[in-house]
Parts: C-alpha cells; structure tokens; sequence
C-alpha cells in the first residue's frame, strides 16, 4: 500500500506569508533576504516583487529599514493582520486613487526634461484622474526632499500684495530614474522606490 505524504514547497507566495508571519510575530518585521533566505532557490528579486505586491495590497507594511549591499536601505516589513490563509496577489490594475495619481505623475516625469507644478499637472492627468496642481505639488516636495528631483530653478515667493512670484522648475535625476514602478509616499512621509525595494532619502526606522 502506498501513502502520499505531503510536502511543504519552500518556494511558494503561501510559504512566503507563512514565514513573514512568524518573523513579525517574532521580531517585528522582516527584509526580503530572510525570507529568501528560508526558502527553497529563490532569488532576493522575487522575494522583492511579492512583497511590493503585498505592500500594493495593503497586506504588509513597511515599518522601518535597514542598511543592505551596495550603500542601499532595504525595507522592513511586516503583516498587517496576521492570518493563516495566504492572500492572493491580484493584478495591477487594484491599485488606489493616490496610487493611479502618483503612477501618473512619475510617467510624466520621466518623459518631461523638466516641468513646472503646472506643466505637470497637465503633462499627468488623464480623463479618467485628472491630476490637480496641489497633488503635484506634494508628490514633487516629497520626491525633492528625498534626492529623486532637483529644483532646477527654485520656487520663489512674492512679497504680500507685490508681484514677483516665481514658479519653480525640476527634474528628474538620471540615477533616480529606477523603473516604471512609481515612488510610493508611505507612513510617516518616507518615500519607497519600489523598482529597487529601497526607502530613498534616508535610513531611518519608522513605527
């Protein structure tokens, strides 16, 4: 007589979510590279593309970071509501408001030489998401803030009841230009380069 045993696939988005479950559980968080580390011949980068889609989700946060190869900053994350079943990864397409209207901007971005909060505005929005000046606005004092724009030419304000406001001109940095992925805005104000799994702008630890 013959008996299956079952055995468990290392390599697996259900294996994945049972390890970042016992890592929060019992440290926290977790990068990317210990949870390839626990699997079966997976490679850090697929590690990296569940855990955005995760993220995307809403089913894991990035609560902090820690320093890894290359001078980069990995994220930490953790389980949201730790549960048993795996949650499946839907298509791109779920994707929020804020996260449509930052997808759009980044593409501008990268096919702009340099662009005004105006010209922006215009350049991103679509039928669909028309995107509003002070949404511009935000998403470029981030990404400023954290090294992925320069001001080319900074905003200058005029005196009360004078004329002589300036707007401001920026672009995008060559070697922040990381993918199609759009930098996302996370709790706590960091930004998160989803094309390199890195926290640009800074090393710190959120919570």
């Amino acid at each position: 007589m013959s008996h299956s045993v079952k055995v468990e696939l290392l390599r697996s988005p259900e294996f994945y979510w049972k390890k970042a479950c016992d890592f929060t559980q019992r440290q926290g968080g977790f990068t990317a590279v210990e949870i390839a580390g626990c699997a079966s011949g997976v490679a850090n980068s697929t590690i990296r593309t569940w855990a955005a889609a995760m993220v995307r989700q809403g089913e894991l946060k990035i609560v902090g970071s820690r320093p890894s190869t290359g001078g980069r900053t990995a994220p930490v994350y953790a389980i949201v509501k730790i549960r048993t079943a795996a949650p499946a990864i839907r298509r791109p397409d779920f994707i929020g408001l804020q996260g449509r209207a930052q997808q759009q901007m980044w593409n501008a971005m990268r096919a702009l030489p340099n662009f005004s909060l105006d010209e922006l505005a215009v350049a991103a929005s679509t039928e669909e998401r028309p995107i509003r000046r002070n949404t511009a606005s935000r998403y470029v004092a981030h990404l400023t803030r954290a090294g992925v724009l320069v001001a080319v030419k900074p905003p200058l304000k005029g005196k009360k009841g004078h004329a002589g406001a300036v707007a401001g001109i920026w672009r995008l940095l060559k070697n922040r230009n990381s993918g199609p992925a759009a930098p996302r805005i996370h709790q706590c104000s960091f930004v998160y380069d989803p094309n390199r799994d890195e926290i640009v702008g800074g090393s710190e630890v959120f919570s």
